[in-house]
């Protein structure tokens, strides 16, 4: 009996086909699933991200005598130096590799009603380190860079103004001069913006497929002030403010 040749291995062919477009299918709904929860992972780190330059925007606002002092004017001396704690042109990279001097905290340290606003600002600047590092835990690359633009390089209207601290009796801002005569010479004039900038390491799926440029943002990696100047890699959001 002569057998038919001609359908030996037809069904195993349309087998083989079959297994092979189930593993690509297989393998694109892998690649989906790790793409979903690298964005769901880095959009979790952006909420924490923000949470932390919103906490800071707030203390620099309550702090706001001192964020816009205009050194022109006088002071009681109370140690309070021409040194914005908060932000400078070059960009201010938190810290917190010792707690500052007075701890101006009730719950722990000194009352912080007896801190003046500088003590008061190393107190921000060291909370906000740590609430970067707490809030962005599995991201070795968390941290926080507060840039400023300073306006009166730009702005006369800056200049020969009147002394905001007239008549107010401010414990450590006097209202003497009348009229600060310019230029303040301060690299974060009073009126100048404020850039927050909170970093953590991209995620390394992205680097992997190829995403991370699509995903990181200019001013991450751009020098300061338009730009935070955080190394390759790392994203970043950013809040603006003027105290």
């Amino acid at each position: 009996m002569k057998l038919n040749n001609k359908q030996a291995g037809f069904t195993l062919i349309e087998i083989l086909v079959a297994v092979l477009i189930l593993a690509v299918g297989l393998l694109g709904f892998a690649a989906l699933q790790i793409s979903a929860v690298s964005a769901g992972q880095e959009s979790y780190f952006r909420s924490q991200a923000l949470i932390v330059a919103e906490s800071l925007a707030d203390r620099i606002r309550a702090n706001r005598d001192y964020a816009a002092w205009d050194s022109r004017a006088d002071l009681t001396g109370t140690g309070i130096a021409d040194q914005n704690l908060y932000g400078v042109p070059t960009g201010t990279v938190y810290t917190c590799a010792a707690p500052p001097v007075p701890f101006c905290s009730d719950d722990e340290g000194t009352n912080a009603a007896t801190c003046n606003e500088q003590e008061l600002a190393a107190f921000d600047v060291y909370q906000t380190c740590l609430d970067a590092q707490e809030l962005l835990q599995g991201t070795p690359g968390g941290r926080v860079t507060v840039t400023c633009n300073d306006v009166d390089e730009t702005n006369a209207a800056f200049n020969n103004k009147p002394n905001p601290y007239q008549g107010v009796n401010h414990p450590n801002f006097l209202g003497t001069p009348a009229i600060l005569n310019g230029p303040d010479g301060d690299a974060c004039s009073p009126g100048s913006r404020y850039s927050i900038f909170v970093g953590w390491e991209a995620n390394s799926i992205r680097q992997d497929t190829g995403e991370l440029s699509q995903s990181l943002s200019a001013r991450c990696q751009a020098a300061p002030p338009a730009g935070a100047g955080f190394p390759a890699g790392v994203q970043c959001v950013m809040l603006e403010l003027i105290p």
